[in-house]
């Protein structure tokens, strides 16, 4: 699971709805659900080796990417 943050501002409210109109200046992908619980028990001392079905696409590369980053395993 990737966690996908987006950063802006919000200048109005949508006429037809209760939701505010963001101006999206940037973004970022994180870890997120169980990837982000191994990198918690990692920062703790624990060694971490995480498993699972991760796609071959750009997401793929970055929750890979990300996890080496943090130094959980991913082999």
């Amino acid at each position: 699971m990737v966690d996908e943050y987006l950063f802006g501002a919000a200048r109005r409210i949508w006429q037809e709805g209760p939701v505010m109109v963001v101006e999206v200046v940037s973004d970022a992908f994180k870890p997120g659900g169980a990837a982000n619980v191994g990198n918690n028990i990692r920062s703790l001392g624990a060694r971490v080796a995480m498993a699972g079905i991760v796609g071959d696409d750009e997401i793929g590369r970055t929750l890979r990417g990300e996890l080496t980053d943090w130094q959980v395993d991913v082999t």
